[in-house]
């Protein structure tokens, strides 16, 4: 009876336990209906998960609108225009709490964005692709990417950051709007984060040139306000950050906005006129605001494909880890450049805060055609401090014959170069500043790997 009583208090004791741990302990959110498991339950159901290895776009519209803004993937308008670029799919239009009622940090708005980024970047990754998302944000669409953006996953093992390769925002208020909706405070536009550095940031701004006859002056005057009606043009570019080149950048749309003229027979009004004004933004094709979306995107797509460079007999391979690619001063086979996006330290003398960050760059040449010297001699040179030796590697299968860590004289720190003397050529990694001291980084490690000589 004893022994009974016990085993029945054990069992009610192991069933209250569970019961406990049931409640304590949160059980994994649900992925929405018809997406993959890993995503976050807060995530709609992808319109589009079959985008394979192309580069998902996620759309975000302004305040007081809706996915519809951009149109539908089966009729002409902003959403059929970015899908049907090659090697771009659109992944979601976002629906988001866009009532004005709410802040863009509120769960439904700027982490929703956040958890649908990370959402289509890991499915992007299982299909092959490059797990970059592109975020086009009009509006205050614009303002949840400035906050999705300074977030981490769900798990909180992924930064938002790493899984977006370029941002457009569309006559977004980065500074506050001429005359913002009540509900919209323009004092905390201030307090939002700014996109990181690293971003590649694309803003359009609109110009509407008032058309109007002049009664005094009896002429047709046209008036420059640099602002679309509700955004300056100066506010809806502030948050450019760096490289045009590879799809960073700003751009102002100048369009006409003709009024109806008081006097008869000048024939000026609204029919035809390429709007700029802030409700037009989208909707009017001719205004240059899609087209100029389309080469935005276009021209970070091209930056992902791999680019090759060689060097004397030295070819080098490198993808979208890195920037700038390109033969230096001297041209094709003699020099060239590349800035590694992975490696950074922050700017140790830039009057600018926060600091921005210094990026290491990979420098390879040949030496026979300037220097007549031994390996050593040619790549350190007796303007610069040798002070202990370079990580080993392998280039292309390669030993190198001389490699050094040498103390930089152009920069304040130190720099690594790895030196082939049969081939005359030396490949150098530099950072403009040397905090933390450099080392070699992951995506440097891939280059080597990859390298081929021709002989």
């Amino acid at each position: 009876m004893l022994v009974n009583l016990k085993r029945h208090l054990a069992v009610f004791m192991l069933c209250l336990m569970t019961a406990y741990t049931v409640i304590l302990i949160p059980q994994a959110a649900q992925a929405a209906s018809g997406n993959p498991s890993y995503c976050d339950s807060a995530v709609d159901k992808l319109e589009n998960q079959n985008f394979g290895r192309d580069v998902p776009v996620i759309l975000v519209h302004g305040v007081q609108g809706n996915t519809g803004d951009w149109g539908d993937i089966d009729e002409p308008g902003f959403y059929k225009t970015i899908d049907d670029i090659a090697g771009v799919a659109v992944a979601q239009r976002l629906s988001y709490n866009a009532s004005g009622l709410v802040w863009v940090d509120d769960q439904q708005n700027g982490p929703k964005l956040a958890k649908t980024i990370d959402c289509v970047s890991q499915l992007s990754k299982k299909n092959g692709g490059v797990g970059k998302v592109i975020v086009v944000g009009y509006s205050m669409g614009g303002l949840l990417a400035r906050d999705a953006l300074s977030r981490k996953s769900t798990d909180g093992k992924r930064a938002i950051a790493n899984e977006v390769g370029q941002v457009i925002t569309i006559a977004t208020p980065h500074k506050g709007a001429i005359a913002f909706p009540s509900s919209l405070r323009n004092g905390d536009i201030d307090k939002l984060p700014h996109f990181p550095a690293g971003i590649k940031v694309y803003t359009i701004a609109g110009d509407v040139r008032r058309v109007y006859y002049d009664t005094k002056d009896k002429e047709v005057k046209r008036e420059h306000p640099s602002d679309d009606t509700l955004v300056s043009t100066v506010s809806a570019t502030a948050e450019m950050t760096y490289d045009y080149d590879s799809g960073g950048g700003a751009h102002v749309i100048e369009c006409d906005k003709k009024y109806m003229a008081r006097i008869l027979n000048l024939g000026y009004n609204d029919a035809g006129a390429a709007s700029c004004e802030h409700g037009q933004m989208l909707k009017n094709a001719q205004n240059g605001v899609r087209s100029d979306t389309v080469e935005a995107i276009k021209k970070y797509v091209v930056s992902l494909q791999p680019k090759s460079l060689t060097i004397g007999s030295l070819t080098l391979r490198f993808d979208s880890r890195w920037s700038n690619v390109d033969y230096g001063a001297s041209g094709p086979g003699l020099d060239m450049d590349a800035t590694d996006t992975t490696n950074w330290a922050p700017c140790t003398n830039c009057s600018t805060q926060p600091p921005p960050k210094s990026y290491a760059f990979l420098q390879a040449q040949t030496y026979n055609w300037w220097c007549t010297g031994s390996a050593d001699e040619c790549s350190v040179g007796s303007w610069n401090t040798v002070v202990g030796a370079a990580p080993s590697v392998t280039i292309g299968g390669r030993i190198p014959d001389y490699s050094a860590r040498y103390l930089d004289s152009g920069y304040t720190g130190t720099s690594l170069v790895w030196c082939f003397s049969d081939k005359q050529v030396c490949v150098y990694y530099r950072r403009a500043v040397d905090r933390p001291q450099l080392e070699i980084s992951q995506a440097l490690l891939d280059v080597f790997r990859s390298a081929t000589w021709s002989n």
